[in-house]
């Protein structure tokens, strides 16, 4: 907030995989470092993936997006390519430079910044409503899922050997598992001794 033009902070703020190379240098740094998560933002929108590592270990993270270059798809439009580079250009002040008048970019055409910023513009989808469940009493798990889901063991009878015998797994969820791999014809639920 209100890091502008010279002025300057430090620390470590954020999500490690969102970061700018100066906060990840522990440089002092500006209101850019957003322009980069910003720009990892994008990418990650146009591609479903990270344009750099973004694990659990903090110094491949921040050697990662101080040094790596991020790969971009060959169908990706070439003016969408062009504002995620801007974005996430690694030098501050040429990041600055690049992206000060974003909005003016031949991407970003669609969009009336006017309307946008009074509040006036309408998304270009409208999700659908997400159906509300009742939670104040216990519910089967049919109930939950839809129709196909309810039909198809939820993961693969292989895979579903590797939680038999958990200590945590209720009694009504082994009744519940026991009853629909018995109809399915598929594995059933069987405990190991001394559970």
């Amino acid at each position: 907030m209100n890091v502008f033009g010279c002025q300057k902070i430090r620390g470590f703020q954020g999500t490690p995989g969102y970061m700018a190379p100066e906060m990840a240098r522990r440089q002092p740094y500006n209101y850019t470092v957003d322009l980069f998560a910003f720009g990892v933002t994008v990418y990650q929108m146009a591609t479903g993936y990270s344009p750099f590592y973004s694990g659990s270990c903090l110094r491949r993270v921040a050697y990662s997006v101080t040094c790596d270059k991020p790969c971009y798809p060959n169908t990706m439009d070439s003016q969408l390519r062009d504002v995620i580079e801007r974005l996430l250009c690694k030098t501050p002040k040429k990041r600055q430079d690049v992206c000060s008048n974003l909005k003016g970019h031949p991407f970003f055409s669609p969009i009336n910044w006017k309307e946008l910023e009074a509040g006036r513009s309408l998304p270009p989808f409208t999700m659908k409503p997400i159906p509300v469940l009742e939670t104040s009493k216990q519910i089967e798990l049919d109930q939950v899922m839809s129709g196909i889901e309810a039909q198809e063991p939820p993961i693969t009878p292989k895979d579903q050997r590797l939680f038999c015998g958990f200590s945590y797994i209720s009694n009504r969820w082994k009744s519940i598992e026991s009853r629909r791999n018995n109809s399915n014809g598929n594995i059933t639920y069987s405990p190991p001794p001394n559970t």
